[in-house]
């Protein structure tokens, strides 16, 4: 019965479409035409000769270049969408370096050999210069050449000593300048200081470790400092201390080899506020002397040595101050 009624709407569908009415029942069903519903070709329509279709070729490539897009041979197709990422893939990580790059550059922290070359060049060229002038010589004694701290200075200014590392700079040479048996310098306080620790050292501070270094001034036996930043005061070790510095303060150090004093001013004052004598201690009386020794992580210091291209802005503990 199925099939009757089936055959029976067809039959009427294609009635009706001869005469041009609309089935609305059959709305849906395709009439005339292929397999893929297009109407019939229409038998009176004119050929295209060959020159023609590539004319018309031509111009739906035009048009196609004109809105963007290339001219597409056949259907078009629906282009899959991407598959989707699992949420637990990792994302793709950074491609490996060369290894022309692992093996020429040097790591991060790090200074190329031939910049530490050039850096130990300028060092030395820059104590060459201060050595000429008639001064003391300031120099790097631990610290990673080039990329610890810079040296500013030219004759007749003070030297100042920007930290960017930490590091140690001090002038052995200084030991001889001791006047009356008191050695005295001074440094004024930058800006940012980071771990600083100033004072004095003898003969036996090891100098030469062109690396990084943690241990500056007073982390061992043949050294002594003091730190305003932090309030302490520092001989094989650190000890908390009453002293503190500001930027701008004129920090003055002296030691007294034949009494064997260490002591600290704050803007000339040799006492109140923790200035006074820091150390008495028999290592002072060493018979080499001690010389100035300056470390830092960050920040700035401007170092009047006691030579002829820096002049001091107070003056050294008088000699009734020492005692006996």
């Amino acid at each position: 019965a199925k099939k009757e009624r089936a055959y029976a709407n067809t039959q009427v569908a294609k009635q009706n479409a001869k005469l041009g009415v609309a089935d609305p029942a059959a709305r849906d069903f395709k009439v005339g035409g292929d397999k893929d519903g297009k109407p019939p070709k229409d038998p009176n329509r004119p050929k295209l000769s060959k020159e023609e279709k590539i004319k018309r070729a031509a111009e739906a490539a035009m048009k196609a270049a004109a809105a963007g897009s290339a001219p597409k041979k056949g259907k078009d197709k629906a282009e899959p969408d991407p598959p989707a990422a699992a949420a637990d893939e990792p994302e793709p990580g950074p491609e490996p370096a060369d290894d022309d790059e692992e093996e020429g550059g040097a790591e991060e922290g790090e200074v190329d050999p031939a910049e530490r070359a050039a850096a130990v060049a300028a060092e030395e060229a820059a104590a060459r210069a201060q050595r000429e002038a008639g001064g003391l010589v300031l120099k790097r004694l631990r610290g990673e050449p080039g990329l610890c701290a810079a040296l500013a200075w030219s004759p007749g200014e003070a030297r100042r000593l920007s930290f960017h590392q930490f590091c140690t700079f001090g002038a052995p040479d200084a030991a001889a300048a001791a006047s009356d048996g008191v050695l005295y310098y001074e440094l004024v306080v930058g800006e940012g200081l980071e771990n600083p620790q100033v004072g004095f050292a003898t003969d036996g501070f090891e100098s030469g470790r062109d690396y990084y270094d943690g241990d500056g001034v007073g982390d061992c036996s043949h050294s002594w400092g003091i730190d305003g930043t932090r309030c302490a005061r520092w001989h094989e070790g650190d000890e908390e201390y009453d002293f503190e510095w500001a930027a701008g303060d004129v920090i003055g150090l002296a030691a007294n080899r034949a009494t064997g004093h260490f002591a600290v001013s704050r803007n000339g004052a040799w006492g109140g506020g923790g200035a006074g004598v820091l150390f008495s201690d028999a290592g002072l009386r060493c018979e080499g002397g001690v010389f100035p020794v300056v470390s830092a992580e960050a920040g700035s210091f401007e170092v009047r040595l006691p030579d002829a291209a820096s002049g001091f802005a107070h003056s050294p503990p008088p000699v009734d101050f020492w005692g006996e």
